[in-house]
């Protein structure tokens, strides 16, 4: 077998369980796109939600509600979904800005760790968010637990499974 297609297969992984294979693909993906619940909890998702999807098939936008907030997807999936949004997607900001992102909301920071040269902020909405942002953006927003925040992030942004 030639060094090229072996390359091949370590460049991908799988994750088994219960003996059965749930996912294949490179690491990115199965880390960004888990197929399953299973995968995004054993990846170590975070941001992940149970919620119910309706499509709109006007315009090719599914509504998601998550405990009572509802979360804009460019997901064709309706029923009952899971969904994950990747904590350095969702952007952080004092005051609400106007932007083309579909989901912004506003809540409370409830958690800051400090990572070194990033934070990890949880914000809550009604639902908890992970919000990753540099530690520049972090001083610069001078922000801190209890604050009022506004967090925003594209409907394209939004995995549903």
């Amino acid at each position: 077998m030639s060094v090229q297609r072996l390359l091949h297969w370590f460049d991908r992984i799988a994750v088994m369980n219960a003996g059965q294979i749930l996912q294949v693909g490179t690491p990115e993906a199965v880390f960004r796109k888990p197929y399953s619940e299973f995968v995004a909890n054993f990846v170590g998702v975070e941001n992940l939600f149970k919620g119910k999807s309706v499509n709109d098939t006007d315009t090719g936008i599914a509504y998601i509600d998550v405990n009572g907030i509802l979360i804009v997807s460019t997901s064709c999936k309706s029923g009952d979904v899971f969904i994950s949004i990747r904590p350095e997607d969702i952007l952080v900001a004092t005051e609400r800005i106007e932007t083309s992102a579909r989901n912004t909301y506003r809540g409370e920071i409830t958690e800051i760790i400090d990572w070194g040269a990033i934070m990890r902020i949880e914000v809550d909405v009604g639902i908890s968010f992970a919000v990753v942002i540099t530690k520049r953006s972090f001083e610069d927003l001078a922000l801190r637990e209890g604050m009022l925040v506004y967090i925003t992030f594209k409907a394209s942004a939004v995995h549903v499974f």
